[in-house]
């Protein structure tokens, strides 16, 4: 499994928020079956006038693809903080199957 460098994406934010948060470096993986569970607990947040800020996964987008060892997922996380303002950060995960299958001739 290859790991994939993490984008930062655009912040949406309401006004002057101050809650921030970035996602872990996110690995790719060459099966669909190697692709970890969301997990709140990876992402970093930061608050410039303090306080708890809370995250959540919003949930995963998954690209369509002719072959199901193919496909990409964007999860998206949001933070808020205690004054209700909020920002989201997608991360990209990429399944790319390029492992041929095994194959043996047996001697007649």
């Amino acid at each position: 499994m290859r790991e994939q460098r993490h984008m930062y994406p655009d912040h949406h934010r309401q006004r002057h928020q101050s809650a921030e948060h970035h996602l872990p470096k996110q690995p790719d993986g060459e099966c669909a079956s190697q692709v970890p569970a969301p997990n709140t607990n990876g992402v970093i947040t930061s608050d410039s006038c303090a306080g708890t800020v809370t995250v959540t996964w919003q949930g995963d987008t998954i690209s369509s693809s002719n072959c199901l060892g193919q496909f990409t997922i964007s999860r998206t996380y949001r933070a808020i903080d205690q004054c209700g303002n909020s920002a989201t950060c997608t991360q990209t995960i990429t399944v790319n199957d390029t492992n041929p299958p095994s194959i043996t001739c047996r001697a007649t």
